[in-house]
């Protein structure tokens, strides 16, 4: 199990206790509590930024392919269709390049202990993605469709689907 079995479990007890105990580890002395909360502050923040990202992107993508059905109705040229078609591509092209950009960059920042802390950060993140909620996600998936077939949430889905949000977003 190792350091990262200790660590995990020193971490849960902290945060299900509330002990504010000072540990040392090789990156210094911190507290377990805060190193959790710090944690979950930082992955909500990348989970929002994720989904306005994809939210950015499927808008994108939704100005191209309109540009593509009006073709196909005669409404608009083309050259003009295949152009915005190929615009909204550049336009994710670019970002993605940025955003690839900005983490290189960002990175090249990182002195060993500071690489060290994220990937352990990025650990811990992928650990609680997969074992608590990813399952939790699954089940409501699974076991709440009844919820959702109420008149207000049929519309409130419809309205979510025309703004181009799916309801697995907030899952």
């Amino acid at each position: 199990m190792g350091w990262l079995g200790v660590r995990l479990s020193e971490l849960a007890s902290n945060f299900s206790t509330g002990n504010e105990t000072a540990v040392t580890y090789e990156e210094g002395t911190t507290t377990s509590s805060a190193l959790v909360i710090t944690v979950l502050i930082k992955s909500l923040f990348i989970g929002v930024l994720c989904i306005l990202v994809a939210l950015w992107c499927r808008n994108v993508f939704r100005f191209g392919n309109r540009a593509l059905h009006k073709l196909e109705q005669g409404v608009i040229g083309t050259k003009l269709a295949h152009s915005l078609w190929a615009l909204s591509w550049l336009a994710n092209f670019a970002l993605y390049a940025v955003s690839l950009w900005l983490s290189v960059a960002y990175g090249r920042t990182y002195d060993d202990a500071t690489t060290d802390a994220a990937l352990k950060d990025w650990l811990i993140g992928t650990v609680v993605t997969w074992l608590l909620i990813e399952p939790v996600q699954a089940l409501a998936i699974i076991m709440l469709p009844c919820v959702f077939k109420t008149t207000a949430c049929d519309k409130a889905q419809e309205w979510l689907s025309c703004c181009g949000l799916d309801l697995s977003f907030f899952f």
